[in-house]
């Protein structure tokens, strides 16, 4: 559901084993919808996902989509005064309510400027990249992906014509790049290493933390010597860190970040879980 514009999408998943019972199933879903009253002119999309296996999370196969209610398979919410549209698939933080303290402490310790060259890793729909690099020269959103890559496209396209004129060359500044970060670190580098650019990189990998190819890349990165590590399992995510600021090896070459601030962010109130931020930098001394 979006808080901004008051639209919800509904999807459903279900085992459908014939027509008969496919008829029946949007028939009670239709009417259902229609005893919303009010309601009803804020759900813009009811998509039906027909799957016959079993499943400890929601699926997601395109072609396996319909749409029974509606015009659209996305809505359109804002944070910050950023427009983003979330589709079916997308990661987005729900709680768009308190989503503005984690961006805002993020931004609070990487100070992104004009000088600065915003990488965004892992970017998702480029949320993070969006939001914190108003003010960079150029953010890279790498993300392997490809449906979430034309979700960052079109979230730039969304608010380069916005009423803020800090998004007025957002299309020029902003490169999407749909690969592994490993696969295209050396191509970052090539392009902003020893420009007197400062390079700043924002990391929010999935639950189980970045792989040792991932760690190795991001150590020999030259000009890169600070990351902001957004953890959503902060016990998942010790091994990751410990492959970035372990002492350097054969095994881990380059410098090793040190971590200079972890602070939790409660964004699941009355639930276990939390975001925990680690700023990390690179202490040559």
């Amino acid at each position: 559901e979006s808080d901004s514009r008051k639209e919800c999408i509904i999807k459903i998943v279900a085992n459908v084993v014939s027509d008969e019972i496919r008829r029946s199933l949007i028939e009670n879903i239709l009417m259902a919808i229609d005893s919303l009253n009010d309601l009803k002119s804020t759900i813009v999309g009811v998509v039906l996902e027909e799957n016959c296996g079993s499943n400890t999370c929601v699926p997601h196969i395109e072609n396996n989509e319909r749409l029974i209610f509606g015009q659209k398979k996305y809505i359109i919410d804002q944070i910050l005064d950023v427009d983003f549209r979330i589709d079916l698939s997308a990661f987005f933080q729900v709680h768009t309510k308190l989503a503005p303290m984690l961006f805002n402490t993020i931004g609070e310790n990487i100070s992104i400027d004009h000088n600065t060259v915003l990488l965004d890793l892992c970017a998702g729909t480029g949320v993070m990249g969006l939001i914190l690099g108003k003010k960079a020269k150029e953010i890279v959103f790498v993300e392997c992906e490809e449906k979430s890559c034309e979700s960052i496209k079109f979230n730039i396209g969304l608010n380069q014509n916005s009423k803020s004129s800090e998004f007025d060359n957002l299309e020029s500044k902003s490169i999407i790049l749909n690969k592994k970060v490993e696969d295209v670190i050396q191509e970052i580098q090539l392009r902003y290493s020893g420009k007197g650019i400062r390079i700043v990189a924002i990391l929010d990998p999935p639950r189980a933390g970045i792989l040792p190819s991932m760690a190795s890349s991001l150590r020999i990165f030259r000009g890169l010597d600070e990351i902001l590590f957004v953890a959503c399992d902060f016990n998942q995510a010790t091994e990751s860190l410990k492959r970035l600021c372990s002492e350097e090896s054969r095994t881990y070459r380059g410098p090793p970040f040190s971590p200079l601030l972890v602070q939790p962010i409660d964004l699941f109130p009355n639930t276990p879980h939390f975001e925990t931020l680690i700023h990390l930098k690179r202490l040559y001394e």
